[in-house]
């Protein structure tokens, strides 16, 4: 156990649950040390005395008194020797760990960087290379229902945000779990309203759902919300309405990349093939791997559409 304690000790970030037991065998040693010192010294013979029970000394050998037993002065010697390595280890700083910290760090960094500017591949790249440094890392997890948010996907972002809040500090991301949890369950459930073709009845829950977002001060939901609103609006066939819904979207949050493509349907529907095919190639330029927004700019530059 103590060889165990002093390697977690050596070794860890955070030493202090480890420090109340290492101590004692520290003043043990320390004390033992001292006991070996006062035995070596009892032990040696006075000058021109022979130690009791030896013999008279020869000519030949080396003069009485002028060693102690080497035995003893290897075991003194040791002590001191392992009390040295000891505080050593303890004391030094650990520059692969730190600089596996900072690393962790930089790659939150530059992922914050990318989604700032809208690269929501990269990001993601980066905020996955900080957790492979420190799966713990909670602003990573934080980082990453960010990306999810963006693209659309709650059911992602709330996955990362639980993860946000098992790492990170008591309390930190209990408010935000709490809300995806009771929006989001109630957004999941309107939504399959919508895909069983009641777009009257989804539009007044969207509705309703987007009134306790803004009461909350859930405006990461905002763009969602608005989404499944406008939606909405253009399955009905009300499409002007619909284009002010993802015209709203976009101008809150331009980044969001389904109000893109959804108000290039909306032109598409009306006629506006050009403004079609600019509104989807903005989608496809916020994330090069939409598989929709790339689709329909294929089937509308084939039919020779925004064409002089």
């Amino acid at each position: 156990p103590l060889v165990t304690c002093l390697l977690f000790f050596v070794s860890a970030e955070y030493r202090l649950p480890v420090a109340l037991f290492t101590i004692p065998f520290a003043a043990f040693a320390l004390v033992a040390a001292g006991t070996l010192i006062r035995q070596a010294i009892a032990r040696k013979p006075a000058p021109g005395k022979p130690a009791p029970g030896s013999r008279a000394p020869a000519t030949s050998r080396v003069p009485a008194g002028s060693r102690a037993p080497s035995a003893t002065r290897a075991r003194v010697a040791l002590a001191f020797l392992a009390l040295i390595v000891f505080a050593w280890f303890t004391n030094r700083t650990d520059r692969l760990l730190e600089a596996q910290t900072w690393k962790r760090v930089d790659y939150l960094n530059f992922g914050t960087l990318y989604l700032n500017r809208g690269d929501l591949d990269e990001a993601e790249a980066m905020f996955h290379q900080s957790l492979a440094i420190d799966p713990r890392f909670a602003p990573a997890y934080e980082s990453l229902s960010e990306v999810a948010r963006r693209r659309g996907n709650d059911q992602a972002a709330a996955r990362w945000i639980t993860k946000a809040r098992e790492f990170g500090a008591a309390g930190q991301y209990d408010r935000g779990r709490a809300q995806y949890d009771d929006i989001t369950e109630a957004l999941i459930a309107v939504a399959a309203i919508y895909n069983e073709g009641r777009f009257e009845e989804a539009l007044v829950g969207f509705q309703k759902l987007r009134t306790r977002a803004m009461a909350t001060e859930r405006a990461d939901l905002l763009s969602t919300i608005g989404n499944n609103v406008g939606l909405c609006l253009y399955k009905m066939g009300r499409y002007a309405n619909a284009e002010d819904e993802f015209r709203m979207i976009m101008d809150r949050d331009p980044y969001y990349k389904k109000a893109h493509y959804n108000i290039g349907r909306v032109f598409e529907a009306t006629g506006r093939a050009g403004e079609a095919i600019a509104a989807y190639e903005s989608a496809l330029a916020l994330d090069p791997g939409y598989a929709m927004a790339e689709e329909a700019l294929r089937r509308l530059r084939a039919d020779g559409a925004g064409e002089p």
